[in-house]
């Protein structure tokens, strides 16, 4: 159990999540969630951040602060995205940057 009472399968809720997002974010800039058009999307602007967002997101609710940093300044740095370490934002994120 996570410390909020989350089963073990924590981490394919992350993934879930990603998955959510590339999918929304297909929609949106190929009007598609095929799987041409969800290669496509992991190379366009924004998606890298939308992942070390989620990132930061799963290991703050998993109370690994160190990494919450990590990939927050990841997202600062790699991306030039700020994105707040508490916010919180559910499935179907798009980030077009």
């Amino acid at each position: 159990m996570s410390p909020r009472g989350e089963p073990p399968s924590a981490p394919r809720s992350l993934f879930r999540l990603i998955g959510a997002d590339l999918r929304r974010k297909a929609l949106w800039c190929y009007e598609s969630d095929r799987p041409v058009a969800l290669l496509k999307v992991l190379l366009t602007d924004g998606t890298l951040a939308m992942i070390l967002y989620r990132l930061m997101q799963w290991s703050r609710r998993w109370r690994l602060a160190p990494l919450e940093i990590l990939f927050n300044k990841l997202n600062a740095v790699c991306c030039n995205c700020i994105i707040g370490r508490g916010a919180e934002f559910g499935p179907g994120l798009v980030l077009i940057h």
